[in-house]
C-alpha cells in the first residue's frame, strides 16, 4: 500500500488471496484484517458500493465477535465512506463512534489508525457542514495523536487531513507548509500514496497567494497525474474541481469547462457526490464570466441544492453567495439579500474564516 498505492492491482490481489484463504479457515481473526485490507482498496479506487458492503461485512463481524478494536474500525470505515458519498451527517455520526471508542495505535488492525483517520475525516466533516472551528479543533487533535506515533504513514496522512482544511479555509500559508511536510515525508520514507496530496496543495497555495498561477496549475496538473497512475480515483472529482478553478482564475474558461466535465463524469460513474456543489458553482462562475447568466442561475441554484440535500451548510454558503452577486448586478437585491442572510444566519461560528467575512461584507454591501 504505502510504496504502490492503496488502489494498485497488486494491492487488490494480496487482500483477495488473504479473503479467500482466510475463509478456508474456521474462525480466524485474520478475516477482519483481509476485509478491512480490501475495504480501502476499493475505496481509494472510488468504488463505493463495494467498499459500502464491505464496511458492512466489518460492522457484522465486529459485533458477533464482540470485538472492541473492530468495532471502532468498522464505524470508521462506515463513517469514511459515507463522508466521500457526501452523507455528511451519517459519517459524522459513525466517525464520532469511532473516535469515542478508540485510544492512539490501539487498533489491531494495521491498514488505518482510526483514532487518527477518524479524527481526520470528521474534521473535514465538520467544515463543509458549517462547524469550521470544530473542523480545526479536531484537525489539531489528529496531529497531535498522530506525533505520538511513530507512524510515518500515520503522520503523513495527518499532516493531510490538517492541511487540506487550511485549502477549505482558503488559508494558502497556513497550507503551504503542510505541503512541504508532506513533501518531506513522502521522499524520505517511499510514500509514494502520499506524494500526490503534496503537490496538488502545493499547486494550489501557489495559485492563491497570487504566484505564477501557470506554475501552481502544472503542480496541480503533476499532483492529479501522479494519483492517476497509483490506479486511485478517491478524490479524483476534487481534485480536478480544484485544477478547474485555478484555470478559471487565469481566464481559460474553456479548458475548465472541459476539466469540470471530467469531474462531473467521475462523480456520476462514482457516486462520489461530497464535492458536487463546489463542482456545480465552479460551472455556474465559468458561466457568468461567459455572459451566460440563465445557465450560471441554473448552476448556482443546483449547487445551493445539492448542499441542502448533504447538509453541506459551508458549500451552501459559497454557492449563494456566488448566486447573490449575480442576483444584486440583475437589480434583485432584496431577493439577494434575504437568500444571504439566511444562510449566514445559521452560523454560529467561524466568523474569522474567509467564506464567512466575505458573506458579512456582501451581506453588508448589499444593505447599503
Amino acid at each position: 500500500m504505502a510504496v504502490k498505492g492503496q488502489g494498485s492491482s497488486e494491492t487488490g490481489a494480496n487482500y483477495t488471496r488473504a479473503l479467500e484463504l482466510c475463509r478456508q479457515t474456521v474462525d480466524t481473526p485474520l478475516l477482519f484484517e483481509a476485509l478491512s485490507g480490501l475495504w480501502i482498496f476499493h475505496l481509494v479506487r472510488a468504488e463505493y458500493p463495494e467498499a459500502a458492503g464491505l464496511a458492512q461485512q466489518l460492522l457484522a463481524s465486529a459485533t458477533e465477535r464482540k470485538h472492541d478494536s473492530h468495532l471502532i474500525f468498522a464505524n470508521f470505515a462506515i463513517g469514511n465512506t459515507a463522508f466521500w458519498c457526501g452523507q455528511l451527517e451519517a459519517a459524522s455520526e459513525h466517525l464520532e463512534r469511532a473516535i469515542a471508542g478508540c485510544q492512539p495505535g490501539e487498533s489491531q488492525v494495521f491498514v488505518d489508525d482510526p483514532a487518527v483517520y477518524s479524527r481526520g475525516h470528521l474534521c473535514w466533516a465538520q467544515h463543509y457542514r458549517g462547524y469550521p472551528d470544530q473542523a480545526q479543533a479536531t484537525a489539531s487533535d489528529c496531529v497531535s495523536v498522530a506525533r505520538q506515533l511513530s507512524h510515518p504513514r500515520t503522520r503523513a496522512a495527518a499532516t493531510i487531513f490538517a492541511g487540506y482544511l487550511h485549502l477549505f479555509r482558503r488559508e494558502p500559508d497556513a497550507a503551504v507548509e503542510h505541503s512541504r511536510m508532506l513533501t518531506l515525508l513522502a521522499s524520505e520514507h517511499g510514500l509514494s500514496h502520499y506524494a500526490p496530496f503534496a503537490e496538488i496543495l502545493a499547486g494550489w497555495t501557489l495559485v492563491q497567494q497570487g504566484e505564477p498561477r501557470e506554475r501552481g496549475i502544472e503542480s496541480i496538473k503533476k499532483g492529479i497525474a501522479a494519483w492517476r497512475s497509483l490506479d486511485s480515483a478517491l478524490a479524483l472529482p476534487w481534485f480536478l474541481g480544484e485544477l478547474a478553478e485555478a484555470l478559471r482564475s487565469i481566464g481559460r474558461c474553456d479548458k475548465a469547462l472541459d476539466v469540470l466535465c471530467d469531474a462531473l463524469r467521475q462523480t456520476e460513474r462514482s457516486g462520489e457526490d461530497q464535492v458536487a456543489p463546489e463542482l456545480h458553482r465552479i460551472v455556474g462562475m465559468i458561466a457568468l464570466t461567459q455572459g451566460r447568466c440563465v445557465e450560471a442561475e441554473e448552476s448556482f441554484r443546483q449547487a445551493i441544492e445539492i448542499a441542502r440535500t448533504q447538509s453541506a451548510r459551508m458549500w451552501e454558503l459559497r454557492a449563494t453567495m456566488s448566486l447573490a452577486r449575480l442576483l444584486a448586478k440583475q437589480g434583485r437585491r432584496d431577493e439577494a439579500s434575504v437568500m444571504l442572510a439566511e444562510i449566514y444566519g445559521w452560523f454560529t461560528e467561524g466568523f474569522d474564516t474567509a467564506d464567512l467575512k466575505d458573506a458579512k461584507a456582501l451581506l453588508d454591501e448589499l444593505a447599503t
